[in-house]
């Protein structure tokens, strides 16, 4: 998913520009690539999993674009846990 991810930030970079994003909001998925659908998951829990989060919080860090949690709270995880996660990939 890492590389995946790099090469879609690159053509995002090249079609619209890094410098245009302004936010991104962070969560894992529940679906699978290309499933259209829209089911958050918790920090490296679902269908992205921590190598490619992390790829995508270091190119966040690198642009200085700020970063959303965007994920569930439930008997799994809560959003502070849900950080600590995210800052372990940085």
């Amino acid at each position: 998913m890492a590389s995946y991810l790099k090469k879609t930030m690159k053509e995002f970079d090249v079609a619209i520009g890094l410098n245009n994003l302004k936010i991104l909001h962070l969560n894992d998925s529940k679906g699978e690539l290309n499933s259209n659908l829209d089911r958050h998951n918790h920090i490296g829990l679902g269908e992205i999993g921590n190598e490619g989060l992390s790829e995508m919080i270091k190119i966040m860090n690198k642009n200085k674009i700020p970063i959303v949690l965007e994920t569930p709270i439930d008997d799994i995880r809560d959003d502070f846990e849900n950080i600590r996660k995210a800052k372990s990939l940085a």
